[in-house]
Formats: C-alpha cells, structure tokens, sequence
C-alpha cells in the first residue's frame, strides 16, 4: 500500500465556511506548515485558492483534505477537482481539541491536513456523491417557482374580490383564513354571481394546494439538509431553505 506521505509532495487542509474557507499547505516528507490563507467562499475566491495552492506547491503533487465537502465545501471540491487536484473528505476534529485554545480556522485547516498524513491512499474517504445535492437544486428551483405562482394566484384572488361584490372584505390581502372559507364555497346558479364565484373558488383551492406542496417541500429540505450537513439548521437564522442554498452554493457563485 502507498501512503499519502509517499503519494503526494503537499497536502494542504480546507476549513469550510459558510463565507470562507481558511488553507493549511504542509509538505508530506518533513510535516512543515508551508503557507496558510483565507477566500472567500465564492467562485472567484476559490480560483483565487487554486492559484494559490498550486503558486505555493510548486505545481507539485497535491492532496486537498477538505472539510464538508458536501456542504460548504462543496464548492471548492468541485474547483478543486476541475483543477486536477485529488481531494479527500475529512471529518471535523473533535470539540474538545479547541476547549482551552479557542477554535482558530487555521489551526483546523491544518489538523485536516495532519489528519490524512498517516493513512493510505487507499484508505481516503472520498467526497460524497452529489446526487442528494442536484436533489436540493430541483427542489428550490420547484419551491421558487410554486411560491411566484402561488404569489400569482393569491393577487389574482384578492383583484377579483375587490372587483365583485362576493361577500369578502379584502381592502387588504386575502388572508388564509378567508381563502380557506371561499375553498369550501357552494356554487350559486344565478347566472350572474355564479361564473364569479367558481372562479373566486378555483383560485382559492389553487392557492392551498400549493401552500400544502411548499409545506412538504419544506420539509424534504429540512431532511436532506440535515443528511447533508447535520446540525447546520441549528444555527440561528439557518432554516431548511437556506441550509439547502448554503449546500449548493447558489448564493455563493
């Protein structure tokens, strides 16, 4: 079996943020720190780190050992990987590495660099498969669209009630409650208010099936998001919605 130390000149460590990433360039044979920087996490920030990696190594052999590659690392595993530079998935150190230090992101991009030095290339864990993230996209990209359409409906709603007399007060919004109600309408047979009404109902049943399908949206992003990246939701003003675009980085590029 080979080693990472036989296998490759440097390995530098990634650090993975929601807004940057912090690098750890070591050399295999001696295990000295080479360089450390901070990019942002952007698409330009990470070509910034390429170049850097690459400037710093010398063009040499180089394994990256990233953090979160499925989540905020992401972005920089597939930059790393056009770039032609393996990369290896490593697993946050332990808390109470940091308990009396203070957590510094320079000193974790190097412990996950240090992390991989003894172990065979054999033995790298590999950064995981895309597909539950390329399911996070379709199903914002679902969740935009229903919300604009639900937008749609609901203005279209409130536009005919304050154009008809029907028996609603919408000088403002239509409001749930209200759209609830004219769901379960019975349809008049008088010619004239008829028509109206089955309309009025039509979009008011619209509007709440699309409330329930951005509801169960909701929550299948809520659960891949927490497969993805466990505990990101915790994080104070991190929801699914959010957690899922932080992971694929449609913010970020």
């Amino acid at each position: 079996m080979v080693s990472v130390v036989e296998a490759f000149d440097y390995v530098v460590g990634v650090d993975t943020h929601a807004r940057t990433h912090t690098y750890c360039l070591i050399q295999t044979r001696t295990g000295a720190v080479i360089d450390s920087a901070q990019f942002p996490a952007s698409k330009p920030g990470n070509e910034r780190a390429i170049s850097w990696i690459q400037r710093r190594g010398n063009n040499s052999s180089i394994l990256a050992a990233v953090e979160g590659t499925a989540s905020y690392g992401a972005g920089i595993t597939a930059s790393l990987r056009r770039a032609s530079i393996e990369v290896a998935e490593v697993r946050p150190g332990p808390k109470r590495e940091h308990a009396h230090a203070g957590k510094s992101d320079t000193i974790d991009a190097e412990s996950a660099a240090r992390r991989v030095l003894g172990i065979n290339v054999e033995s790298l864990a590999q950064p995981r498969a895309s597909g539950d993230r390329a399911t996070l996209r379709v199903l914002l990209a679902a969740r935009s669209l229903i919300d604009q359409q639900r937008t749609a409906n609901r203005n279209a709603l409130t536009a005919l009630l304050r154009s008809f007399e029907l028996g609603i007060d919408v000088r403002r919004p239509a409001k749930d409650e209200q759209i609830s109600v004219i769901a379960k309408w019975r349809i008049s047979q008088d010619p004239g208010i008829g028509p109206l009404r089955r309309e009025a109902k039509r979009l008011a049943k619209t509007v709440l099936e699309q409330t329930y399908l951005l509801e169960k949206n909701h929550e299948e992003l809520a659960r891949l998001t927490e497969q993805l990246a466990p505990g990101l939701q915790e994080i104070q003003g991190v929801g699914p919605v959010t957690g899922a675009i932080l992971i694929t980085g449609l913010t970020l590029n």
